[in-house]
């Protein structure tokens, strides 16, 4: 056994904060997919109320989060945002 395939590289702080970045930005997109069936499902004046607000908040965040990543060169060019 080769000490190169031995040893793993670790990773640095930069690579482990784009990491995190993408995991929020995958997290939000799921959070804004399970709010919008969860609307589809509801019959309820106010928990469609509730339900529109936790939309709009998972909007807000994966916008936020897609800029950021698109910043840091994450995401290529030819990727779009997901549409609200």
């Amino acid at each position: 056994m080769s000490e190169k395939s031995f040893f793993k590289k670790i990773p640095t702080k930069k690579e482990l904060m784009d990491i995190e970045l993408l995991s929020s930005l995958y997290d939000a997109a799921d959070a804004m997919r399970m709010a919008r069936m969860r609307f589809e499902n509801l019959t309820d004046p106010d928990l469609i109320d509730s339900c529109i607000y936790e939309i709009n908040a998972a909007q807000a965040r994966y916008s936020y989060l897609f800029a950021k990543a698109r910043e840091e060169n994450l995401i290529q060019p030819h990727v779009f945002k997901m549409s609200g």
